[in-house]
């Protein structure tokens, strides 16, 4: 049942009384999202962040996280040589290339547009016009959750940088392992601009702070 059915619903139960609920408006979250299958013997947790002082290689330890995530291994925390590295790094570059890891820095003015979807004034319009814009984490989660057969990363620097509150808004429970699109507990939210959005299973988050 969708907001407006759920609102009214609420209401009439509140009165004890029936009030008549537009079908033809009711749309479920399963009708608007593809449904996923959860995930099994996972090797990596789906959040995760690397802390420490700073200058200790937590950024440069980012890469080797997301590649040991795609390659379904241990991650490799002894040090590596320069060919080594190399070849990480190559292998971690075609996978941004190919958009299924995305890199991003959190700072004191970073907010929910920039990370979820905000409005953003049209130039090409002569008129005041606004397209809803959608920011980074919105983007790859989509995408995610169209591919379930690939995995993705979410990599974000400097997480605690940011007010989390304030960047994550509502979906910050949605990122919990068990509330991901797929899971027992799976559930989505409708965004301020109307989409219905969820965090599907194949999106790993993996965060930096010191």
């Amino acid at each position: 049942m969708g907001d407006i059915g759920k609102a009214l619903a609420e209401i009439g139960e509140l009165l004890n009384e029936d009030i008549p609920v537009d079908k033809d408006t009711e749309t479920t979250d399963n009708e608007r999202l593809p449904s996923r299958s959860p995930r099994v013997r996972l090797k990596h947790p789906l959040n995760q962040i690397l802390y420490g002082a700073p200058g200790t290689g937590k950024t440069y330890a980012t890469a080797e996280y997301a590649m040991a995530i795609f390659e379904n291994r241990e991650v490799n925390d002894a040090k590596i040589d320069e060919t080594a590295r190399k070849t990480l790094m190559s292998n971690y570059k075609n996978k941004v290339r190919d958009g299924f890891i995305v890199f991003t820095t959190f700072h004191q003015s970073y907010g929910y547009e920039d990370f979820v979807q905000g409005l953003r004034p049209d130039p090409t319009k002569s008129e005041l016009s606004f397209d809803t814009l959608d920011g980074v984490f919105k983007k790859i989660a989509d995408k995610a959750m169209q591919d379930a057969a690939n995995d993705y990363v979410l990599i974000i620097d400097e997480i605690n940088r940011a007010q989390i509150s304030k960047v994550f808004g509502e979906l910050i429970t949605l990122i919990e392992d068990d509330k991901r699109w797929g899971e027992i507990n799976e559930l989505s939210v409708t965004l301020p601009y109307g989409d219905v959005f969820a965090v599907p299973n194949n999106l790993y988050i993996v965060g930096t702070m010191n």
